[in-house]
């Protein structure tokens, strides 16, 4: 791995590892946080892979921004955490994702991954494998009939705490 230093000139990690020499070194904010990721930080949130995924291919927010369509502010929001996770748009994941050089379904969680994923399909499957009518569902994860209707046509997503206590359930 090389790691850019301030004036964007590529230094090898090993090199950089060196104590005597990172005293010399004056690293851009971005490669600090690219050591964070190398020496064990945790991709935790979306919100850290979003940044992670950028950083690392070397983008620009302004870049990453404009190849998905949507405001620089918008993008920085996604980033920052300033959007629930629960609220972020899969496709604007999957278009960060892909444009920054990784799989599709980098920058999703487990929720997104169920979205994504026939997320009506599955509740259906499940209900049936249980033997639950949708009413029986429905009372189960403290929704309507008409809601589990609507999930399992696609046509609506469970919020959060419903998918939560779904997965709990399988």
């Amino acid at each position: 791995m090389h790691i850019p230093d301030a004036k964007n000139n590529c230094i090898p990690y090993e090199l950089y590892s060196n104590i005597s020499c990172r005293r010399r070194i004056k690293l851009s904010r971005r490669s600090k946080i690219l050591l964070e990721f190398e020496r064990g930080k945790e991709l935790v949130t979306v919100a850290d892979k979003i940044k992670f995924a950028r950083l690392s291919s070397g983008k620009l927010q302004r870049e990453v921004a404009e190849s998905l369509g949507i405001d620089r502010s918008t993008y920085i929001n996604y980033e920052n955490r300033h959007i629930q996770e629960e609220y972020m748009n899969i496709e604007i994941l999957k278009n960060i994702s892909l444009f920054c050089g990784f799989e599709y379904d980098f920058c999703f969680n487990e929720y997104h991954r169920f979205i994504y994923n026939d997320a009506g399909k599955q509740i259906r499957d499940y209900r049936k494998n249980q033997k639950l009518t949708q009413k029986q569902l429905a009372k189960i994860l403290d929704v309507s009939t008409t809601t589990i209707k609507r999930w399992e046509n696609n046509k609506s997503y469970p919020r959060l705490k419903n998918f939560e206590l779904f997965i709990k359930m399988n």
